[in-house]
């Protein structure tokens, strides 16, 4: 796609979903984007028209959050390990291969669906959440420097904390943009982000703050079990149709 009005369109239609389904499940707004962006344009140019919207949601949803000055204190290691391993990481992101990346994005796609269609409750030791923090942080952030996607190790740790839906959402919310941050600084100096993206990221910015609104009216008026499942396969059949496409390029 090269004209910039159709990706002024693209954009807004894509992040209006990905906003929507951010509102009504807490995350997913980088999943459904970029799934749906690669389908339309390079993994590089997602990435990068991605970032915007992402750390703008996120502001927008953890400024609503309960008590935010508790869910810093509270989730301070993981969103230390997180920023200072996404930070690092992003500089990988430059140097892949336009085949590697999209096999990247796809695995964590496959990943993302799989891990939430087929999840078992599980719990880890309080003693030593600390040490879970970090580990956890740790490997959102390779995730998410070479996808903008970590919300695979984020759903696993916060479920083991056995939250209600306010708080999960809270949580999310917090490190989902304590993550934008590093990425940013990190896809702006290795050049994946330039000045091009920047009007249609605000389309897409708009689009999705829209979208959150809509979802958060969604979140309790509708089967949101029914249609998590609906959208988890959804993203499994993207996922693996991405693996397909790569292979047959081989």
């Amino acid at each position: 796609m090269s004209g910039a009005d159709d990706l002024w369109l693209l954009a807004a239609g894509i992040y209006l979903i990905a906003g929507t389904i951010k509102g009504l499940l807490g995350l997913g707004l980088p999943t459904t984007a970029i799934t749906l962006l690669t389908l339309f344009v390079s993994p590089f140019q997602a990435l990068a028209l991605n970032l915007v919207p992402m750390l703008f949601v996120n502001i927008w949803q953890f400024a609503r959050a309960d008590n935010p000055i508790s869910l810093t204190r509270i989730y301070a290691p993981y969103a230390l390990s997180l920023s200072v391993t996404i930070f690092a990481f992003s500089y990988v992101t430059a140097s892949l291969s336009l085949s590697s990346l999209q096999l990247f994005v796809a695995l964590t796609v496959i990943l993302f669906a799989l891990f939430n269609l087929f999840q078992r409750p599980f719990a880890l030791s309080a003693k030593h959440d600390t040490r879970w923090q970090l580990c956890f942080g740790a490997m959102a952030g390779i995730m998410g420097a070479l996808t903008s996607m970590w919300a695979v190790p984020l759903v696993m740790y916060l479920l083991s904390r056995n939250l209600s839906k306010k708080e999960f959402v809270d949580a999310s919310g917090f490190l989902l943009l304590v993550g934008s941050v590093p990425l940013g600084f990190g896809y702006i100096a290795t050049g994946i982000v330039t000045t091009k993206i920047i009007l249609p990221a605000i389309a897409a910015v708009m689009a999705a703050l829209i979208g959150f609104s809509i979802g958060e009216f969604l979140r309790g008026k509708i089967a949101e079990v029914l249609f998590r499942k609906i959208l988890l396969w959804f993203f499994l059949a993207i996922g693996l149709r991405m693996v397909f496409v790569v292979w047959q390029g081989a």
